[in-house]
């Protein structure tokens, strides 16, 4: 008699059967693609660059801001034993949940500007788009 128990939560280690795997399907690409429109449209999409180039940043400024992402991917490396030991799961939905809320702070930025000027504000988008950045970066490890 086979002491392993059928439900995946008290066996962490048993694979999901295909009739699992289906059902989470639908939310699976649901949240990838209000994923995909988010970040378009507040980040790696060219409204991001139409914004910056609104706010009167020169191209290299632009530039700088939207290097940043990349270069963030490179804390991966550094991270991924801390990851381990706080958890997959639990890591990607807090840092997931963090960058979203980081961004809502993009809707201060006319408040920023009209306010403190054009340098406060690129200084303001630098360390959103950086922190998003690292959290992304962290949620995607």
């Amino acid at each position: 008699m086979s002491t392993t128990s059928l439900n995946p939560a008290e066996n962490p280690a048993q694979e999901l059967t295909t009739i699992e795997k289906l059902r989470g399907l639908p939310w699976a690409i649901s949240s990838n693609t209000a994923n995909t429109f988010f970040v378009q449209f507040t980040y790696f999409g060219s409204v991001f660059v139409l914004f910056l180039n609104r706010l009167g940043f020169n191209k290299t400024d632009i530039g700088f801001l939207l290097s940043l992402a990349p270069f963030a991917g490179l804390i991966a490396l550094f991270i991924a034993p801390t990851v381990s030991r706080f958890g997959y799961k639990r890591t990607f939905i807090t840092f997931f949940g963090l960058r979203n809320l980081i961004t809502l702070a993009l809707l201060l930025t006319p408040l920023v500007l009209s306010v403190y000027g054009a340098e406060i504000t690129f200084g303001f988008i630098a360390l959103i788009v950086g922190v998003f950045s690292l959290t992304r970066a962290v949620a995607e490890t």
